[in-house]
């Protein structure tokens, strides 16, 4: 879901493209699934919250998506780019939560944005 979504970042010749989602999609979802096995590993000895480790994911995700926000003589760039790099992170949680279908309704929704809406 994170390729497909890059694909179309992509192809608009935007800075954050098809590896640099995969590679979000693929951390954040790795981050969920670490989150969770350390919640049930540990949580019998220490107060865990699996929250914690994902939540940091997407404030780390706010910088990433700033580096791709420029301020040009014709006005401000990266917006969208940035907004669909946090949103691939927030996809990739949701998938490694086992969240599959609101993952999926998630994507699509973004997919939508970016195609359909595109010249709104």
């Amino acid at each position: 879901m994170g390729g497909l979504t890059g694909l179309e970042r992509e192809k608009s010749h935007q800075f954050a493209g098809f590896r640099t989602h995969i590679l979000v999609s693929v951390g954040s979802c790795i981050t969920a699934l670490t989150s969770l096995a350390l919640f049930y590993d540990y949580s019998s000895y220490a107060n865990i919250d699996p929250g914690r480790l994902t939540a940091q994911v997407l404030s780390g995700i706010g910088f990433l998506g700033a580096g791709a926000i420029l301020k040009t003589s014709n006005g401000i760039r990266g917006l969208t780019t940035a907004a669909g790099i946090w949103a691939t992170a927030c996809i990739g949680i949701t998938v490694g939560y086992g969240y599959y279908v609101l993952s999926i309704s998630a994507w699509l929704f973004v997919m939508i944005t970016l195609y359909i809406l595109k010249n709104i």
